[in-house]
Parts: structure tokens; sequence; C-alpha cells
């Protein structure tokens, strides 16, 4: 004879995860009023007048994260966390793309070149999130499933 046990219903976040999502909250919160001031505070020197093109773009990846984290922690549905997930992925994607164009960086006035480093981190990046996004979908695939 065997016994199966039945995993108990999900029954939402625990409180350290919640306090975690109010933070992540609060640090993209802070990170979308930084990255809209920093074209009007001509700061740091690194920066070039192009980071006018990618600001609303990474303005709307910050949003769609802290979007995101709402959304993990009012629901307690899997599928729509995921959804999120793949949501919030893409727009960090194009965000990521944008900036690798755009390239709104130049490091002529200092000593070591980063530029090519950070370019690689980016590269890095995409192909990350593209993994990620991967991994979401057949997530969201078999979500219906457990």
């Amino acid at each position: 004879m065997t016994l199966t046990t039945r995993k108990p219903p999900y029954s939402g976040p625990s409180g350290s995860d919640r306090f975690g999502y109010v933070v992540a909250i609060a640090v993209n919160a802070v990170l979308l009023w930084v990255v809209n001031r920093l074209p009007d505070w001509e700061s740091p020197a690194f920066l070039t007048d192009d980071l006018d093109q990618v600001v609303p773009i990474v303005s709307l990846s910050l949003v769609a994260s802290i979007l995101l984290n709402v959304i993990n922690l009012t629901t307690l549905q899997a599928a729509w966390k995921i959804a999120a997930e793949i949501g919030s992925s893409i727009v960090a994607l194009v965000a990521t793309v944008r900036i690798f164009q755009v390239f709104p960086f130049d490091f002529a006035g200092y000593a070591v070149n980063w530029g090519p480093p950070i370019r690689v981190v980016l590269i890095v990046a995409m192909i990350g999130i593209t993994i990620a996004i991967i991994v979401q979908a057949a997530r969201l695939a078999t979500a219906d499933r457990r």
C-alpha cells in the first residue's frame, strides 16, 4: 500500500516574500524617478545627450517591474504571475536592445574605455532575458496542469 500526500493549496506569498516585493516596488520607484531626472542633471559625465532616446523605454521597463511586483503581492494565480513575468521580461528585453542600439555612453575622458565591457554586459543581458522569456513561456504552457 502506498500513501500519497496532497500538497496543501498555495496560500500566497510568505511574509518575507511580501517584504521583498514591497522593497522591489520601492527601489524601482526610486530608479524610475532617478532615470527621469538624469537628463536634467547633466551628470554623470559619461552619459551623452542620446540618453533622451532611451529614457522612455527604460521608464516603461521599471513601471512593468513595479506592476509585476504588485501582481505578485495581490494574486494567487500562477498563470497571472507567469504572464506578468513574460510581459515584464519582454519590456526589459526591448529596453536593453534599445540601450545597446543607442549606447548613450561616452568614456573618452576616462583612463579606461568602458564601452566594450558594457556592450558585452548588454549582450549577455539580452541573451539571459531571452532565455528567461522562453522558460517563462514553457512554465505558462504547463501552469494549468500543475
